[in-house]
Formats: C-alpha cells, sequence, structure tokens
C-alpha cells in the first residue's frame, strides 16, 4: 500500500493540472470570441452638428499652472477647507464577492476599487449670479437646492470642483463612473491624467444644462492605467417608446487586466429623472396645466377639464361670479402616483435596453461585468399614497447576467443605507439611487 501511495499523487496532481489546463484554454478562447464581438466596435465622436451638444474643451484656467499630481493636491489644500467627510468602508467577505462578481475574483484574485459619483453639474448647480459661457434662457437657482447654507459658497463652482477632485483622489479607485460631468475634456480628464487615469465620456442631447447657458452634461468611465487598459468603448443612447433616440447615453467600456489578463466589461449610466419637457406639458399629465374647454348648449356654462386621472375640473359661470368644484387633493394625490409610476415604467424599459446591449457586446464572455450608475429610483416599493411599485433594479437582479448589488439594499423607506440626501424648499428625501452592480 505504501508503494501505491507516489504513484497516486502524482495521478491526482497531472488531473488537477489537465484540469487547470483545459479552464485556461476555455478562458483563452472565451476571450478571443470576446474581442472577436468587440473588434468593429469603435467610439464614435459627438456628433455636435445633428444634435444639441456643447462641450467644454478648452483646459479649465485652474489647471494652467498644474504639470503634475503634487502641485495639483497642493492646489486643493491651498483652498483651506475643512476636511471632508469620513466615509465609513466595508470589506465584503470573499466567498460573498466570488458569489456577487461571478468568476471575476475567483480568476483575477485580486481587489480592485470601484467608485460610483453623481458629481452634480455646474449647469445644474450654479446660482442666479453666475456666468454662463453661453446665453441662458433660463436664470439659474441653485437647482433647486436653496434650502443649502449659503448655496453661493458651498455650491460655487470654482471651489467644488477642486473638492470633488479631492473626494476622488482621496481613495483612488482603480475603475471610475460619474454621472452628471459636464467638464471632462477641459477639467476632470486632464486633472485626473496626472493622476495615471484614462477616461470615456458620452454627453447627453439637449442636457438640461444648456438652457441655463452651460455645457451638456454626461456619463464617464475613468480607470487607472496602471491596472487596466481599454479594449474597446460604446457610447449608445437609449429609445424611446416611440422608437426615437432618446437624450440619456450610455457608456460600455472593455478593460482587460493588465497584471492579469482578465476582462471587466464596465457600464455606466444616468437613468430618467422625470418626464420629458413635452410629456409635462401634455394636457393628459398635468393637472390644470392645459384647460380645454367647451360651450353647453346652455351658453351660461363652461367646463374646464384638466383630464387627469379620469377627474374632471368643472368651472360654473353664471352671470359674472365663478363657482370652483374642485377635487384637487385627491386628483393630486392619484396624478403623483401616476406620475411616479409612469417614470418607473420607463426606467424599466431603459435598463431592459442596457441589459440586452451587454448581452449584444458579449458580457457573458467576459469574465467580470459591472453596471454602475445613477438610477434614480429606489429597489423598493413606495407605500399609498404616493405608490410606486419598483420595476426598474428588480430587473437588473433577476436577469440572466447575475449582477447583484455591493451593497445591502434596503427593503424600505425606513432605512438606514442611502446613497443620496437631498433638500428643497422643505421637501427633504433619502434615497438609495446610486448603484454598484458587479
Amino acid at each position: 500500500m505504501h508503494t501505491e501511495a507516489p504513484a497516486l499523487v502524482v495521478a491526482a496532481g497531472v488531473s488537477i493540472s489537465a484540469v487547470l489546463v483545459v479552464r485556461s484554454l476555455r478562458r483563452y478562447a472565451r476571450r478571443q470570441d470576446l474581442l472577436r464581438h468587440w473588434a468593429k466596435v469603435s467610439l464614435v465622436p459627438h456628433d455636435t452638428t445633428q444634435f444639441l451638444i456643447r462641450l467644454a474643451t478648452q483646459p479649465d484656467a485652474v489647471l494652467a499652472s498644474v504639470s503634475s499630481l503634487s502641485q495639483l493636491k497642493h492646489l486643493i489644500e491651498a483652498l483651506g477647507q475643512p476636511p471632508l467627510l469620513p466615509r465609513e468602508m466595508h470589506t465584503l467577505p470573499v466567498s460573498s464577492l466570488a458569489a456577487r462578481a461571478g468568476g471575476w475574483v475567483r480568476v483575477a484574485a485580486t481587489t480592485i476599487i470601484v467608485m460610483q459619483f453623481n458629481l452634480l453639474a455646474e449647469g445644474l448647480s450654479s446660482g442666479p449670479d453666475a456666468a454662463p459661457p453661453f446665453v441662458a434662457v433660463r436664470r439659474s437657482e441653485y437647482g433647486g437646492f436653496d434650502s443649502v447654507a449659503r448655496p453661493e459658497l458651498a455650491l460655487a463652482w470654482d471651489t467644488r470642483k477642486l473638492r470633488l477632485l479631492e473626494e476622488i483622489l482621496r481613495y483612488a479607485p482603480d475603475v471610475l463612473t460619474v454621472q452628471e460631468c459636464d467638464h471632462f475634456d477641459d477639467l476632470l480628464l486632464p486633472a485626473l491624467r496626472l493622476a495615471g487615469y484614462d477616461g470615456v465620456f458620452a454627453a447627453k442631447r439637449s442636457a438640461p444644462g444648456l438652457e441655463y447657458g452651460f455645457y451638456s452634461d454626461g456619463t464617464a468611465v475613468f480607470w487607472r492605467t496602471a491596472v487596466f487598459e481599454r479594449l474597446g468603448a460604446e457610447r449608445r443612447v437609449f429609445t424611446e417608446a416611440d422608437g426615437s433616440d432618446s437624450s440619456r447615453p450610455y457608456l460600455l467600456v472593455l478593460l482587460r487586466h493588465v497584471a492579469r489578463g482578465t476582462t471587466l466589461l464596465v457600464c455606466s449610466t444616468h437613468l430618467k429623472a422625470k418626464l420629458s419637457q413635452e410629456r409635462q406639458l401634455h394636457p393628459r399629465m398635468i393637472h390644470c396645466t392645459t384647460i380645454h374647454t367647451h360651450r353647453t348648449p346652455h351658453a351660461q356654462h363652461m367646463h374646464a377639464c384638466a383630464c387627469a386621472c379620469a377627474m374632471c375640473v368643472c368651472v360654473r359661470m353664471r352671470n359674472t361670479r365663478m363657482r370652483m368644484y374642485v377635487h384637487a387633493a385627491t386628483c393630486s394625490t392619484r396624478l403623483t402616483a401616476y406620475l411616479a409610476q409612469e417614470i418607473e415604467e420607463s426606467r424599466a424599459v431603459q435598463i431592459t435596453q442596457l441589459l440586452a446591449a451587454l448581452e449584444g457586446r458579449a458580457a457573458t464572455l467576459a469574465d467580470g461585468v459591472l453596471l454602475c450608475g445613477d438610477f434614480n429610483t429606489d429597489p423598493y416599493d413606495l407605500p399609498p399614497p404616493n405608490g410606486m411599485r419598483a420595476r426598474c433594479v428588480p430587473a437588473v437582479l433577476r436577469h440572466p447576467l447575475g449582477l447583484r448589488s455591493a451593497y445591502p439594499l434596503p427593503e424600505d423607506a425606513r432605512s438606514q443605507w442611502w446613497t443620496t440626501w437631498k433638500k428643497r424648499g422643505e421637501h427633504e428625501v433619502r434615497h438609495a439611487a446610486d448603484h454598484t452592480l458587479p
């Protein structure tokens, strides 16, 4: 029996080696197939002639005297601002990470840092005294964040742009996805290149900041070039219900880990927050925004109908006196819930298109998939009276790609987990709207 033991050990070793070789060959074949899917994918430049897109291309003046990362950090320190708020970081167990990221952790056997960040665009946060680079159609009012203490200081772009860079650099993520970026070529990309990053950007068409006289915002993906190299990138836009292109883009970026050779397909997006301006002004959608009038056979009566939630606003005119019978409270509540659900359905359609795009770009052949973005929605159902059934995040979680949230998803509004905290006027909300899904 003792003489057979070495033979058994050798046989076991050969079997394990054979399995590893087969797996390695399969991974190689899968990567080659993945590269074939991406061979004809190119990053087409923004079409600024056909679409209303304004890009900031002239270098930001703050970087004129900066040529190194140390100089950039010195410039940030010279602001004399208080320290940034501390953030408690949680490390998931390896077994949990492996389950969440599929084969990525097992194949790469390494750790990467991912950061998802909505920057709050300058064009959506500037005050009435700001000097936009273009003629403004509307006057900016801090994006509605007028409840912030001293918004003229807290939201001042000259200070905030350096604080945003400070927040990014203190964590030095290997992969960074951002939304509401309206200073890519002039600020964010050149500044982060000093820290060893490269990136790509997709601008919104007819971005909301344009009417305030600012540049188009959009979404971007950055990566540390010492960790990843780019194999391919693609800009896409969502498709509306009528088949037309949406103004909202999303990015697909295929990366290869420099040291391990493993592939990671990254997607960044910013989903719909509200109805388009045209839908907001549609008479069937907004209570009393547009009133259709007609005279009855009795010329002394006139009815006005807002067609909202089958509720009718009736105005009875007799002589010069007017009485209004308005079920405003009930109608407003039903309308709010109806609009919230319709917007959520739109987000569910967008995320379904995005997941299909990932599959179309051979996401199943990549060693890892990473979906990040501001989804503008919670992962749970909202109770009445403004009830909304969650459709967007659940659509991601039940998709065959097997994506899972990198942090515990809250089950209701009472949860202590949230990613955004906003106060506009007296309306204060907390939402788990930003998502990182490996």
